[in-house]
């Protein structure tokens, strides 16, 4: 009996050893399906994407693409670096992933290192080039020598361990952060092995022992995405990633072995780690590229205009915005031309072409598209210098229709940018505690168009003042604006009609003009000159001037006679604190003290008022005299600040009139009712 036993138990032994051997063994390899197509790919980076990878790259590829690959294929040849950024969705990433294959499987490089900024992103990379090895199925069929034990493994790391082919082991590794290429005879990439690491991981000392004795390092690096948001916005963190970099991961070939790198980055905003890499005066050796969605945009803004009303209209009612598709179809000649798309094909419905998804992107966030599709991010401030962009200025409604004054407000005020071909206005209402409503805004002569630019319009003072030069078109033009602004019923939410709003005139370019203009109002002490003046950290700010006799000096700004004729009072602003004061308090979320808000209107409406006042500007902190000072100057591409000038005058206003910081004060009078007056139409 217990011989029985025994022979049973040997028998189950045998059974399972033979088992496990049979499910070890890989072998045998398959011949090569196609020697002459896996050939053709060995010295192409772009053949090989094409043929290997038609699922990951299911479009043509355009001109930018070509360049890229072509840069990256000389990249993994030659040893040398390459940093490059692509509109989001073209494929960057992708690219690379193939591009650390090929570079491993035809043996250009034995050891490919995949930096992210995080664990998690380099294994999601990892993971996909190893779903290709175990699922491509032309990949098996041409590298069955490579394929076909990773497919043997059925996903299991387990299953590595004592794998051999033909009773020869294969020493495959196969684990979340490392997979190491089987040894099979006449393999190139034998033992050769493709890691991932984040980027303040351990990356430093890297090596490995192959079975022939030989010592291997690092060779190739493929640095994906190695910033984040966050560390994007961060000088030091910034600073510190290019140090990883350029230290540790350039270094991990060893001192007498030249690297390989490839980059595929995302700008996040100018001078991060991206731009800087991709920057070919500032990081020359890395060869960089950035690649645009958009190289040159359509000329005729008036049919653009004309579709993103559509559009916007369109979708507040219901719809899908394909009637604005509609237009553009009818249009399409006209409305492309001066249009230069780099990737034709790339667009997907109801867009009827890739220039027409790039502009509603555009309109949709300009500052988006700038660093996500143009990777030429606007100028933008610090950590601690975030205010809100344009599309956040949008969202910014206070539930208020036009014109409609909030019945909290005690203050109207208003400013007039005065401009050589037209007035730009806004009337703001006030409460103590800077609460702020944005109650009405425009440009005069009005336009019949949302958004335009100050340079292209259609309706000019000269064109409503023909016979006149240009001091007396700004002059006309203002008696009508003023008249208009101050006649107006600014009625409250319960029917009672404000006082006549304080009005200010932007005396900056046209000097002895507006000051004649504003000696000569009846009701001169509430029509004003105004006037910004740029007090850096190095200046003597507003508050430490001693006032002169007829002089009043108030929060960082000086009213004050003029120096040639004592009737005229100057009021002039510290212009950089009141640009910070007005971003600041719209940054205020509404509801809380001290935020500034707009009237109710859609997107398209608010777009232009938004660009001026979110878009239009930068700002820099500078230091001196034991003062911070953020010093605010107009961004190069952005002509247009009009509605940020009023804004800023009408809240100077405010203060002048009593207006405070502080929590809500009582109104300093009792707003009675008046006889209304009929307003001048403009």
């Amino acid at each position: 009996m217990i011989a029985i036993e025994d022979q049973y138990g040997d028998y189950q032994r045998d059974y399972h050893n033979q088992k496990r051997k049979s499910t070890q063994d890989c072998g045998p390899i398959p011949a090569i399906e196609s020697i002459v197509r896996r050939s053709s790919c060995e010295r192409s980076l772009e053949a090989w994407c094409l043929t290997y990878f038609a699922g990951w790259f299911p479009l043509p590829f355009c001109e930018d693409h070509k360049r890229v690959l072509s840069k990256a294929e000389a990249a993994v040849l030659d040893g040398l670096l390459f940093a490059f950024a692509m509109p989001r969705g073209s494929g960057k990433t992708t690219i690379a992933k193939a591009c650390a294959l090929w570079a491993v499987l035809y043996g250009h490089r034995r050891w490919v290192e995949i930096v992210a900024a995080t664990g998690k992103m380099s294994e999601k990379i990892l993971s996909d080039i190893k779903k290709q090895l175990r699922t491509n199925d032309l990949l098996i069929r041409d590298f069955p020598e490579v394929c076909v034990p990773f497919v043997h493994l059925e996903g299991s790391p387990l299953r590595a361990r004592g794998q051999h082919c033909n009773g020869t082991p294969t020493f495959i590794e196969w684990s979340k952060d490392q997979i190491v290429m089987p040894r099979i005879a006449g393999t190139k990439c034998a033992e050769s092995r493709i890691t991932c690491h984040s980027i303040d991981g351990a990356i430093r000392g890297q090596q490995a022992s192959l079975q022939s004795g030989e010592m291997i390092r690092p060779d190739m690096v493929l640095g994906d995405d190695p910033q984040t948001k966050a560390s994007a916005k961060s000088k030091l963190e910034t600073e510190y990633r290019r140090e990883i970099i350029m230290g540790d991961i350039l270094g991990l070939a060893g001192p007498t072995s030249k690297i390989a790198g490839l980059f595929p980055v995302t700008v996040i905003q100018r001078n991060d780690l991206a731009f800087s890499l991709t920057d070919q005066k500032a990081s020359p050796e890395f060869r960089g590229e950035r690649t645009q969605l958009v190289y040159s945009f359509p000329s005729d803004d008036r049919m653009w205009e004309e579709y993103f009303r559509l559009r916007e209209n369109n979708l507040a009612a219901g719809g899908d915005g394909t009637i604005a598709t509609e237009y553009y179809r009818e249009n399409r000649a006209a409305m492309d031309a001066g249009g230069l798309v780099a990737w034709p094909e790339r667009f997907a419905q109801p867009f009827e072409s890739a220039l027409e998804s790039a502009m509603y992107l555009r309109y949709r966030d300009p500052e988006a598209f700038a660093a996500e599709m143009q990777n030429d991010p606007l100028e933008q401030g610090g950590d601690d210098t975030r205010f809100l962009t344009p599309q956040e200025i949008i969202g910014k409604q206070n539930g208020y229709a036009r014109g409609l004054v909030p019945q909290a407000a005690t203050e109207l005020t208003a400013f007039i940018d005065v401009q050589q071909d037209s007035l730009w206005w806004m009337l703001c209402a006030w409460r103590s505690g800077f609460d702020g409503w944005i109650v009405d805004y425009g440009v005069y002569p009005k336009q019949n168009q949302s958004y335009f630019t100050k340079y292209k319009l259609r309706h000019t003072l000269a064109g409503r003042f023909p016979n006149m030069g240009t001091e007396g078109a700004i002059t006309a033009g203002l008696n009508e604006l003023v008249d208009y602004i101050a006649s107006r019923d600014w009625k409250r939410d319960d029917g009672v009609t404000m006082s006549k709003p304080f009005i200010m005139v932007d005396s900056g370019k046209w000097t002895e003009t507006i000051y004649t203009f504003t000696r000569s109002m009846k009701d001169r002490h509430r029509v004003m000159p105004s006037k910004g003046r740029g007090v850096t950290a190095a200046n003597v700010p507003f508050y430490e001037f001693k006032p002169k006799a007829g002089e009043r000096i108030g929060l960082n700004w000086l009213l004050a006679p003029l120096s040639h004729n004592k009737a005229i009072h100057l009021l002039q602003h510290d212009a950089n604190f009141w640009k910070t004061f007005v971003q600041t308090r719209l940054k205020t979320a509404n509801g809380d003290s001290g935020s500034i808000s707009l009237f109710n209107g859609t997107a398209y409406d608010h777009r232009l008022v938004s660009d001026h006042i979110g878009g239009s500007e930068t700002c820099v902190k500078t230091e001196g005299r034991g003062r911070t000072v953020l010093e605010w100057s107009r961004k190069p591409d952005r002509p247009d600040n009009e509605y940020l000038d009023c804004l800023v005058g009408c809240a100077v206003g405010a203060s002048y009139s009593g207006v405070s910081i502080e929590q809500h004060a009582s109104p300093k009078r009792i707003i009675q009712p008046r006889k209304p007056r009929k307003a001048t139409p403009l």
